[in-house]
């Protein structure tokens, strides 16, 4: 039986003595007395780590003495790694694992500390074991550091593999692809194997790899030149538009930039028939032979109106726009307007309604409007096309007044008239004609039937 012994300058050199006591690392130094061990020394950070007196730890029995103080998943491992130390004498080391501080092993503090205990033989220069070395080595900063280190790590897998966008991860320098999440397989076509096999210039057509180039040199403004719409290529050759957000990171050692694509080809293709449609309506709506007023269908306001709406009243596009609909027509007649209104945009809406417009200049002017109800957006409007019927209107007063001179005419002179139709044959008989004949103004007749008989027959030839 190894017999104790006092500790001094005969066991130990004042020089390991002084680094014994000032060193950061709790240290006990263990009397090498199978079974127990106990305490011979124990440094200032042991101490202090156990907030003790000297008094308190000399000669104590390493066993009990430690697992007053701490607990953990395996305190049984403490004495078989000393006798281990002792006997092969050499070091030898209880792994990592979570200690508590407790006075009773039921009583455990929330926050574990992280320690490897390493028991260490101090030799004679025959070779005999003077001490046991006990020190704690405490790996807590660094063991929750390297923990919510892996955590984040996990939480941004996890992010990259479920992100429902395509992402690419590409070394920076060489340009080849190092990692794919499974939206970027789904979306380009490639396997994960093939991905890792071909760097970002396979991915984008052969007219745009000058500008890739030009992107990566400039490391510093990179995230921002990068953010923009590209063209991308999937495996069969299909160009993609894809919007790109990149930054440049370290990963395993190497500068990486790691892209969020997101597939913008069905939006732009949208945005261009979109703008297509925007285009046909404009030309339709401006280029129309006829006046053409937008109104709400529930507030009767309007919302658009076409140049010639504005050379018909006179009035210009930003002036109309906002009145409502009954600011066309003279002041006396809104009741029935607004009633001709709500049957544009009725559900068995009326057609060809002859009104008048009321010029910016105060004169009526006669039009035929033509109407429906459209649904734009959510909202249901009255489109309206106004036919200007002023030229009309003077053409039918100039044949009415033609025709009465005519009657006039006629009944002075006891004559009468046929108009004929080349193109249709229709006859039109004028009033001094059916009198001639005998016809009352307004009587149904056919010339033919009842008028033969009265033509000499020699002459019927000259007229059929």
């Amino acid at each position: 039986m190894i017999m104790q012994k006092t500790l001094g300058k005969e066991n130990l050199s004042h020089l390991y003595l002084d680094v014994f006591n000032t060193s950061p690392c709790p240290t006990l130094l263990l009397n090498p007395d199978l079974p127990n061990f106990t305490i011979a020394a124990a440094n200032t950070a042991y101490l202090k780590l156990f907030n003790l007196e000297k008094e308190k730890v000399i000669n104590k029995d390493i066993l009990d003495f430690f697992c007053n103080k701490v607990y953990s998943t395996d305190n049984s491992a403490l004495i078989p790694s000393i006798t281990n130390a002792f006997q092969t004498k050499e070091a030898d080391t209880i792994d990592l694992q979570p200690y508590y501080f407790t006075t009773e092993k039921s009583s455990i503090e929330p926050f574990p500390l992280y320690w490897q205990i390493v028991h260490k033989p101090i030799l004679s220069t025959e070779g005999e074991v003077l001490y046991i070395v006990h020190s704690i080595m405490d790996y807590t900063e660094k063991f929750l550091y390297e923990k919510r280190l892996e955590e984040a790590e996990l939480k941004s897998r996890f992010h990259f593999e479920i992100n429902p966008y395509p992402m690419i991860i590409w070394d920076f320098k060489t340009l080849n692809i190092v990692d794919v999440n499974e939206k970027a397989i789904e979306c380009y076509g490639y396997t994960r194997d093939e991905f890792l096999k071909i760097n970002i210039k396979n991915l984008r057509p052969v007219e745009d790899l000058p500008l890739i180039i030009e992107a990566t040199q400039d490391l510093e403004h990179y995230g921002e030149r990068h953010h923009r719409i590209w063209r991308h290529l999937k495996k069969n050759g299909e160009i993609m538009y894809m919007e790109v957000s990149a930054h440049i990171t370290t990963m395993n050692g190497r500068l990486v930039s790691i892209n969020h694509n997101q597939d913008v080809t069905e939006r732009l293709n949208s945005e261009k028939v979109l703008k297509d449609s925007e285009a046909r309506y404009s030309t339709l709506f401006n280029n129309a032979n006829d006046a053409i007023f937008l109104a709400e269908k529930e507030t009767g306001i309007i919302t658009d109106a076409n140049d010639l709406a504005c050379i018909l009243t006179g009035w210009k596009k930003e002036e109309l726009i906002g009145k409502h609909q009954t600011f066309l027509h003279p002041a006396e007649d809104l009741i029935l307007y607004k009633e001709k209104f709500q049957a544009f945009v009725s559900d068995n809406p009326i057609n060809n309604v002859e009104c008048d417009v009321l010029h910016k200049d105060g004169h009526r002017i006669p039009v035929l409007i033509n109407g429906n109800s459209v649904v734009i957006g959510d909202k249901k409007y009255a489109a309206a096309y106004f036919h200007d019927l002023s030229s009309q209107k003077e053409a039918e007063k100039l044949i009415e007044d033609t025709t009465s001179l005519l009657q006039k005419a006629e009944e002075i002179a006891n004559t009468g008239s046929v108009e004929f139709d080349m193109n249709s044959g229709e006859r039109v008989w004028s009033r001094g004609f059916r009198k001639i004949f005998g016809y009352e103004p307004e009587e149904e007749y056919s010339y033919l039937q009842d008028n033969l008989e009265r033509i000499i027959p020699e002459d019927r030839p000259i007229l059929f």
